[in-house]
């Protein structure tokens, strides 16, 4: 569409700009011939697309406009709750509820005063998660962004709930397993250090990321038991936390976006 209305002579501006910096290097040049001005919602992105002469803006993240990501409950101010977001399509979910029911096994054994919220995807049907909710004594959530408010730690799977975890100051594993071959390809593909969101954007790891062969009971328990037990920890964490918070802007990303949109049309580029 973009290439359709560019060769019409249509300006082309391209709000949020697509993950190349992830697995598409390659197509990043293509897009440069395709539009006139790309709306960033990373401030490091501005740097990666420019250096393949894209005319870029670095407008804020659209999420800092929700009230759920304006302030962080401290830890003094949550529930003795783990938070699990297992995912939001169906095999994923499928495929991760028998670890996180181990993962919770363990969790009753050693925090029996925990209580285990499970955020239910809208995509996916409540009875796939009825019988671990039984056996397991799981807490469905339908507000996954309250849960995380409110919860003191989290396992969640890797995705966009990673960043929304970090915009409500809620320390968390990251996890994710998929088939071999998705995993071979996926890996193939991606071209950085880090897979969860808070680690790419502070280049380092405060998140610590359990992916296939290590995403096990053991390891997400040892670290879970960090976070709630080390309370210098968790602050360190939520500090970070705060520091991705501001980086993302101060709000009003797609007014923002608006006003670098009727800037350049008055101004063309």
């Amino acid at each position: 569409m973009a290439n359709f209305a560019k060769k019409k002579g249509i300006p082309v501006f391209y709000y949020i700009a697509p993950q190349l910096w992830a697995w598409g290097k390659s197509r990043a040049k293509k897009l440069s011939n395709s539009i006139d001005l790309l709306l960033n919602v990373f401030p490091f992105e501005v740097s990666f697309f420019s250096q393949y002469s894209i005319n870029c803006k670095f407008v804020g993240h659209p999420l800092i406009d929700d009230p759920a990501f304006r302030s962080f409950n401290t830890i003094e101010h949550r529930e003795k709750r783990i938070a699990f977001l297992p995912g939001s399509r169906r095999q994923e979910v499928e495929k991760h509820l028998p670890i996180f029911a181990d993962v919770s096994k363990l969790i009753n054994n050693k925090y029996p005063d925990f209580e285990i919220g499970i955020a239910q995807s809208p995509f996916v049907n409540k009875a796939i998660y009825k019988d671990y909710i039984n056996s397991c004594g799981w807490h469905l959530w339908n507000d996954s962004r309250r849960l995380m408010q409110t919860s003191i730690a989290g396992v969640i799977k890797t995705g966009t709930s990673n960043l929304e975890a970090a915009l409500c100051g809620l320390p968390f594993v990251m996890v994710y397993k998929a088939s071999p071959i998705s995993y071979f390809l996926g890996k193939r593909l991606l071209d950085l250090p880090f897979v969860s969101l808070p680690n790419i954007l502070l280049n380092k790891e405060i998140v610590k990321e359990f992916i296939q062969n290590s995403f096990t009971p053991t390891n997400i328990i040892a670290e879970l038991g960090k976070i709630i037990e080390d309370h210098q920890y968790w602050h360190s964490i939520q500090a970070s936390f705060l520091e991705i918070r501001y980086m993302l802007g101060n709000g009003s990303a797609s007014e923002n976006a608006s006003v670098e949109i009727i800037k350049a049309l008055n101004d063309p580029l």
